[in-house]
């Protein structure tokens, strides 16, 4: 899949993002970047992504971090290519860029950490209208809805019995570790 010279140009200008600002932040000379542009050179597939990030203000991600996804499923790469990237540990930076891009939108919100935690301090059980706690001593615990519950389960966030929710690690971490 190529993107057409017009929809690099109309990507660019949606996000707000010079062709001197790009060439800044992917450590490419102008003249690479405008060849995208005028459709002399190709532009990488997963450039919505990467302009997100850029006008966002995200860092990119790591090499540690490219090695533990699957970049390929992340940002629409071919195969072959994440395989080789894998395989050199060298990964383009508009690539890395793309990731960190996804990697924010992955990132739970406050309402999904205060959720998480009340699934970790009360036992929350299924009932017809959503998912309820037992009672806890001095703590109201409040219903969570079943669609909550489906966007965190789909997140990997909470794991559950078929009767009671529980934490994943993933979603342990991301109850303590954030801070808002």
């Amino acid at each position: 899949m190529t993107i057409e010279p017009q929809q690099v140009v109309a990507m660019m200008d949606a996000a707000n993002v010079s062709v001197e600002r790009m060439a800044r932040h992917l450590d490419r000379p102008p003249s690479a970047i405008q060849s995208w542009r005028d459709g002399t050179g190709r532009a990488p597939q997963y450039l919505a992504l990467t302009l997100e990030a850029i006008r966002r203000g995200l860092q990119p991600a790591s090499v540690a971090r490219m090695i533990r996804i699957d970049v390929a499923a992340a940002i629409g790469v071919p195969a072959s290519s994440a395989r080789y990237w894998r395989l050199t540990r060298q990964y383009p930076i508009a690539a890395r860029f793309a990731v960190a891009a996804v990697d924010d939108a992955k990132k739970a919100t406050s309402h999904d950490v205060k959720v998480l935690r009340n699934i970790r301090t009360g036992r929350y059980y299924q009932t017809h209208t959503g998912w309820r706690a037992l009672p806890v001593l001095g703590k109201a615990m409040p219903t969570i809805s079943r669609e909550k519950v489906r966007s965190l389960l789909g997140a990997g966030l909470v794991s559950t019995t078929g009767r009671y929710l529980s934490l994943t690690p993933k979603g342990l971490d991301t109850a303590y570790a954030q801070t808002d």
